[in-house]
C-alpha cells in the first residue's frame, strides 16, 4: 500500500510539473477563495503568491463579463459539468490578457463541488489578432461598399469563381444570380472586348506582365453595358510556382469614360474655335512667359508663323512699361488691360488683352485674346483733340463778345469825338489824325474779334462765294496770335483764283486746325 501511495503521489507530482509547464493552474474552495496558483499564474497575472492565495477569484475579474455570463458557468459546474470557455481577466497592473479556460469542480459525497481546478491557456494574441482581422475586415467592407467594387475570387484549376454580392447588384443582377463560374463571366463581356481581355489575362498567369489591369464593357442585367476597371493578383501557387488562386475587384468606371469622352469633344471643339477664330489668341507659360501655342489669327496680326512665334517669349513682343520692369509676373493677375505690342515690322500697335487660366496636361497656363484697339486708340485721341478745340472756341466765343462791346464803346465814343472836333471852326487837325488811327485800330480790333466768333460759332452757316486768298491775308492777325514769335507765316498763294463756294466759318476753323496740329498736317 505504501509503495502503492508513493507511486500515486509520484505520478500526481509529474502531473502537476506538466501541467505547472504547459498551462496557466489554480485551485479554488467551494467559496472561490484561491487555495493553489502556479507560476504561469502569477507571471500572467502580476500578482505574487502570498497576494494571490487566500484570495476570492474575483480578484482578477476584469468586469467585461455581465451576470449572465457567470450565472451559466456556475450553473454548469453546479451539477458536476466541466465548464469550458474564453474568459478576460484583469492583470495587477490593469491588463487585460484573455485564456482560453476549462474548470473541473471536485464533488464531495453530497454531490456538492468543494473545490474547482482551472486550466487557462494564454490566447490573448489570438484574440489581439481576430480583433484585428475582423476590424481589418470591417473596414475592407466599408472601404468597397463606398467604392461600390466588386470581388471575385477564381480557382484557377477548376474555374469556379467566387463573386461577392456587390459583383452582381453593380450591374443590375440579384445577388448569385449566375453560376459562379468563369464561362458565365466570360459571356457578358462585350464581344470587342473579349480578345483583348483572355489576351492580358493570359500574359499575366504566364508572367508575361507584371500587373493585371484591364478595362472593358460588361453587360448589365438590361442588356446595356457598362465600363468594368478590372485588376488582380495571384495569391497562391503550387510548389511548382503554377498559378491556382487569383483574386482581384471589378470597379464601375463608366462615370469616368463618358467624362473622359466628354473632356475629349471638349477639347476638339476647343481646339477647333482657337484655330480657326478671327481672334488673336496666345496660351503662354506663367512662370517664363514662353507663348507655347499662337492661332492663325495671331500669326497674321503679329507677322510671325507659327513656329516662331511659338519660339518667342511674351516679352518679344509685349512693351513693359518701366512701372511693370520686364517681368510677365506683372500681368499674371491682371483680368484686363491695354498695353503696346510690337508687330514684326517693328510697327507699334495699342491692344487691349482679356487674360484667363486653362489648364492643359494638368499645368496652369494663361489665355490671352489679344484685340488692336489702335484706331480706337487714335479715334479717341482725336475726339479729345475735337472737344478740346471745342472748348478753346466757346472761349475764345466769350471773350471776342466782352470784347467787341468794349471795342463799340471805344470806336463810339471816338466817333462823337470827331463830330465835336469837325463841327468846332477851330479843329485841331492833329486831333483828326489821332481820331482816324483809334478808329482804324479799332475797325481792325473788331475785324479780329468778328473772325474768332466765326471760329467759335458750331451752328451750321450759310455758303458764301468768296476770294480764297482774301480769306486766307484777312486770318493773318489771328493766325499770328495763335502761334509762337518763332514762327514767320510765309503766303505762296496761286493767283488768279476763281470765287469758291464755301462755308467761311468751316474754312477759317480748318486752316486753323492745320496750322495748331501738326499731326493732322502731316496725315497722321
Amino acid at each position: 500500500m505504501q509503495k502503492q501511495l508513493l507511486h500515486t503521489d509520484k505520478e500526481l507530482i509529474n502531473l502537476q510539473y506538466a501541467l505547472d509547464e504547459h498551462a496557466i493552474v489554480t485551485i479554488t474552495d467551494a467559496q472561490g477563495i484561491i487555495t493553489y496558483a502556479n507560476q504561469k499564474f502569477t507571471d500572467i497575472s502580476g500578482y505574487s503568491q502570498d497576494e494571490l492565495l487566500g484570495q476570492n477569484h474575483r480578484t482578477i475579474n476584469s468586469g467585461m463579463h455581465d451576470s449572465e455570463f457567470f450565472q451559466q458557468l456556475h450553473s454548469t459546474l453546479s451539477t458536476g459539468q466541466t465548464w469550458q470557455g474564453d474568459i478576460c481577466n484583469r492583470a495587477k497592473n490593469g491588463y487585460l490578457y484573455w485564456t482560453n479556460t476549462t474548470i473541473m469542480p471536485f464533488m464531495n459525497k453530497h454531490g456538492e463541488p468543494e473545490q474547482y481546478i482551472a486550466m487557462q491557456v494564454d490566447i490573448t494574441r489570438q484574440k489581439d489578432l481576430d480583433k484585428a482581422l475582423k476590424i481589418s475586415e470591417e473596414r475592407l467592407a466599408l472601404a468597397m461598399s463606398v467604392a461600390n467594387d466588386g470581388i471575385w475570387d477564381w480557382q484557377l484549376e477548376d474555374n469556379n469563381v467566387y463573386f461577392d454580392e456587390r459583383y452582381y447588384t453593380m450591374a443590375g443582377y440579384q445577388p448569385f444570380e449566375f453560376a459562379g463560374e468563369f464561362a458565365q463571366f466570360q459571356q457578358r463581356v462585350h464581344p470587342e472586348h473579349v480578345d483583348s481581355l483572355l489576351k492580358a489575362l493570359q500574359q499575366y498567369l504566364q508572367g508575361k506582365t507584371d500587373t493585371f489591369d484591364v478595362e472593358f464593357k460588361f453587360r448589365r442585367k438590361n442588356n446595356g453595358y457598362m465600363w468594368i476597371r478590372g485588376r488582380g493578383k495571384i495569391v497562391e501557387r503550387d510548389d511548382n510556382g503554377k498559378p491556382l488562386r487569383f483574386v482581384g475587384t471589378h470597379s464601375n468606371i463608366t462615370r469616368r469614360k463618358y467624362t473622359e469622352h466628354e473632356l475629349v469633344e471638349s477639347e476638339q471643339r476647343y481646339r477647333q474655335i482657337f484655330e480657326t477664330s478671327q481672334a488673336v489668341m496666345l496660351i503662354v507659360d506663367p512662370e517664363d512667359g514662353c507663348i507655347v501655342e499662337a492661332n492663325e489669327a495671331a500669326t497674321r496680326f503679329y507677322g510671325y508663323d507659327i513656329e516662331s512665334l511659338s519660339s518667342m517669349s511674351i516679352s518679344d513682343i509685349h512693351l513693359f512699361s518701366k512701372k511693370e520692369k520686364n517681368k510677365i509676373q506683372d500681368i499674371n493677375n491682371k483680368m484686363h488691360f491695354e498695353c503696346r505690342h510690337q508687330l514684326a515690322t517693328d510697327e507699334v500697335r495699342d491692344v487691349e488683352v482679356y487674360s484667363s487660366t486653362v489648364q492643359i496636361d494638368e499645368k496652369t497656363y494663361l489665355y490671352l485674346i489679344v484685340q488692336d484697339v489702335s484706331e480706337r486708340i487714335k479715334a479717341e485721341k482725336q475726339l479729345r483733340r475735337a472737344q478740346k478745340m471745342d472748348a478753346i472756341g466757346q472761349l475764345t466765343g466769350g471773350i471776342a463778345h466782352d470784347f467787341n462791346n468794349i471795342l463799340g464803346i471805344i470806336l463810339g465814343n471816338a466817333t462823337l469825338l470827331e463830330r465835336q472836333i469837325t463841327q468846332h471852326p477851330d479843329g485841331d487837325e492833329k486831333a483828326q489824325k489821332r481820331i482816324n488811327a483809334i478808329k482804324h485800330s479799332t475797325q481792325r480790333a473788331i475785324d479780329v474779334t468778328r473772325q474768332l466768333l466765326i471760329f467759335s460759332r458750331t451752328e451750321a452757316t450759310s455758303v458764301e462765294a468768296v476770294d480764297i486768298n482774301r480769306k486766307i491775308t484777312n486770318m493773318h492777325d489771328l493766325l499770328a496770335h495763335s502761334l509762337t514769335p518763332q514762327i514767320e507765316i510765309d503766303y505762296r498763294l496761286a493767283e488768279d483764283l476763281w470765287r469758291t463756294e464755301i462755308n467761311p466759318g468751316d474754312f477759317e476753323d480748318s486752316l486753323l486746325n492745320l496750322i495748331l496740329n501738326p499731326q493732322a498736317r502731316c496725315g497722321r
